[in-house]
């Protein structure tokens, strides 16, 4: 749980999906992914396939939440 103004009570949801993990967004701010070393994507009430690992950042982009990182690894 992490208690922010820019994230929602239902923000975002991990789902294991014909043998994927998926993070779907059902936000108003978005949820930004970084994967790997890759540049962050903005999910905004849309699905991604998370692979490899990565980090996770709930309203606001890398740049401005530092404190709030979510780590996966999806393997």
């Amino acid at each position: 749980m992490i208690e922010a103004d820019w994230v929602s009570r239902t923000h975002a949801m991990i789902e294991y999906k014909r043998g994927h993990f998926m993070i779907a967004d059902r936000s108003t701010n978005g949820t930004y992914v970084r994967i790997g070393d890759d540049d962050e994507i903005k999910v905004h009430r849309d699905e991604l396939h998370l692979r490899k690992a990565g980090t996770i950042s709930l309203g606001q982009s890398f740049g401005v939440n530092t404190g709030d990182i979510i780590y996966f690894e999806a393997d």
